[in-house]
């Protein structure tokens, strides 16, 4: 296992603190220290099978797979749905890749699915990052998410794409 201690910033903590005491509806977190990379949303941890992350701020361009090498975190939370998503993303160094307060200028997404270790459990998290309006989506389809549960389709639809991912992965 990677010993990687990321310096927190402010911003990092107040994610992490949506993130780990109030089960924040719009907000998850991939991380992989050296273990592979896990999945957290609403308290609950999963095993990636997928991870897509694209993002363009400015001339800054970052890609990161369940393949990237680690270490690595990106964390974000989305307090309102008209807010910009607040995002801090590290990569192999203790100070922030990418940090994002109130800016819009960040476009693209990051796409995670994963399965609980006994397997009884998938979520499937989605940010996407325009510059008229960003949203974050997760679902776990044991324990919905408020957001989600306000639009069952779209709730729907994530756990079907989790159930495709699943077919996909098992071939």
């Amino acid at each position: 296992m990677l010993n990687f201690s990321y310096k927190p910033t402010p911003l990092m903590e107040q994610i992490d603190r949506r993130l780990n005491k109030n089960h924040h509806p719009q907000a998850f977190a991939v991380a992989d220290f050296g273990d592979g990379p896990m999945l957290t949303y609403r308290g609950r941890h999963s095993r990636v099978s997928l991870l897509s992350v694209s993002l363009v701020h400015g001339e800054q361009h970052i890609e990161l797979s369940q393949l990237s090498k680690p270490p690595y975190l990106i964390a974000l939370v989305q307090e309102k749905p008209d807010q910009p998503i607040l995002t801090v993303l590290y990569h192999s160094d203790p100070y922030p890749v990418l940090e994002q307060n109130t800016e819009r200028r960040l476009m693209g997404q990051v796409f995670a699915y994963g399965q609980s270790q006994d397997g009884s459990m998938r979520t499937v998290a989605h940010a996407v990052y325009l510059p008229e309006h960003s949203a974050v989506f997760a679902a776990a389809d044991r324990c919905n998410s408020l957001l989600l549960e306000s639009h069952p389709e779209l709730c729907g639809h994530l756990c079907a794409c989790g159930e495709i991912i699943d077919r996909l992965l098992g071939q």
